[in-house]
């Protein structure tokens, strides 16, 4: 048996060829692996880049949502607040309204007193129609100011 093993091996040309023939095998075998495993690698990243991008895909999402809540309540903010304003200008239109009003009442008032205290000590006799026109003023004073 060695013997057949021997002669098949002991012409150069065959073993050159079965040595060839070994090697190009041989590196057929490792580009066939190395590339197996490149492959499965590339799954891998491909399998994590689809993990990321989906989280990120969420992640924008939500990002979204929130963007969207931000901007009804920014809205609903300017709304209320353009409400208070016009309540503030309404409640300022009010208080000067009253203001003036009242500014009247005593300037009345005040040409009333200043009536009273002109009254010269030799008109004494129509002090008294004085009084009554006064206190008829008065009355008519506090009447607008229930109204």
């Amino acid at each position: 048996m060695w013997g057949t093993i021997l002669s098949f091996f002991s012409s150069k040309v065959n073993l050159i060829k079965y040595i060839g023939v070994g090697v190009g095998v041989l590196s057929l075998i490792g580009l066939i692996t190395v590339s197996y495993l490149y492959i499965n690698n590339m799954k891998e990243e491909i399998i994590l880049l689809k993990s990321q991008k989906l989280q990120l895909n969420t992640k924008l999402i939500l990002k979204e949502t929130h963007l969207q809540q931000a901007k009804l309540i920014a809205e609903s903010n300017a709304k209320e607040a353009l409400k208070i304003k016009s309540n503030y200008i309404n409640l300022i239109d009010v208080l000067n309204n009253h203001h003036k009003r009242e500014l009247k009442k005593v300037k009345s008032i005040t040409i009333i007193k200043t009536s009273i205290n002109n009254i010269k000590p030799s008109e004494d006799g129509n002090v008294s129609k004085v009084v009554t026109n006064t206190l008829d003023a008065l009355r008519e004073l506090q009447n607008k100011g229930q109204k």
